[in-house]
């Protein structure tokens, strides 16, 4: 294990020190012996996720995990409720408007997200329908609403919604949600990007661009570029890779195999 993750650190330094990674190389490999001396040339992850120094990190919360369940009598995994960040409970985007992961329980209908501000105002929310699929979703904060300011912390929510049924009439302002629901939060702060990514964010998305996301310690977005590359290519077996690695490599190997649902 120390001698993969040394290669691929060392893999990292030396590309992004010639300004790039060579793009016939999507992955770092490692070698290792065998107990029968065979060599054996294993795929080593090509994305290491460093975190941010303490000063940019977002402040510290109680924990991200379940409250509640939408079956009270069911304690097993599939109702329970993650939020898709570090340990810290919160990560860093260079986005204006971010993407949110969460894996919903499987019996809830909907999620309620709230965003709110440094002054505790609202300043996003909305009921997001949920399909029978299970697995990995992504939040966006639309285009439409205010950008996250530069500098600023922000706080979002997560509430499964059990007896939501989202083919109804209800208004939002109708839904009852309650104790017992299941819900989940976090933190999102938005930075400015140094000279390398200011130069490498406009480019087309690819395995070495969320690298480089998660060199400089950019949660929220090493994650939506993930995402978008399984979109892109579901078929793509080491963007699935990839993806599990990231999120094992910060605590959450409970969820790294959960498929990413549309």
């Amino acid at each position: 294990m120390i001698l993969r993750r040394a290669l691929a650190s060392a893999a990292l330094l030396v590309s992004l020190e010639l300004g790039g990674f060579p793009g016939s190389l999507p992955l770092v490999r490692g070698e290792v012996v065998s107990n029968n001396s065979t060599p054996i040339l294993l795929q080593a992850p090509a994305i290491e996720f460093v975190p941010p120094p303490e000063d940019e990190d977002p402040p510290d919360t109680a924990s991200g995990g379940t409250r509640g369940s939408c079956d009270s009598t069911n304690s097993g995994s599939a109702e329970a409720m993650a939020a898709l960040i570090p340990e810290t409970n919160g990560g860093l985007t260079l986005k204006s408007h971010p993407t949110f992961f969460i894996v919903p329980p499987a019996s809830a209908r909907g999620i309620l997200f709230t965003l709110r501000d440094e002054g505790d105002r609202i300043r996003y929310q909305k009921i997001v329908p949920l399909s029978e699929a299970q697995g990995a979703i992504g939040i966006d904060l639309p285009e439409s609403e205010a950008a996250l300011e530069i500098g600023k912390t922000y706080q979002w929510f997560a509430i499964a919604l059990c007896h939501y049924d989202p083919e109804g009439q209800q208004a939002e302002s109708e839904v009852i949600y309650t104790l017992n629901d299941p819900w989940v939060q976090g933190w999102v702060r938005r930075v400015e990007p140094n000279a390398a990514l200011s130069h490498q964010m406009e480019r087309e998305p690819s395995l070495e661009l969320a690298a480089l996301y998660a060199k400089n310690g950019i949660w929220f977005d090493t994650l939506a570029l993930l995402a978008e590359l399984r979109r892109q290519q579901p078929q793509n077996s080491a963007w699935a890779r990839e993806w599990t690695a990231l999120l094992n490599s910060v605590g959450l190997e409970a969820i790294a195999t959960q498929p990413l649902v549309e």
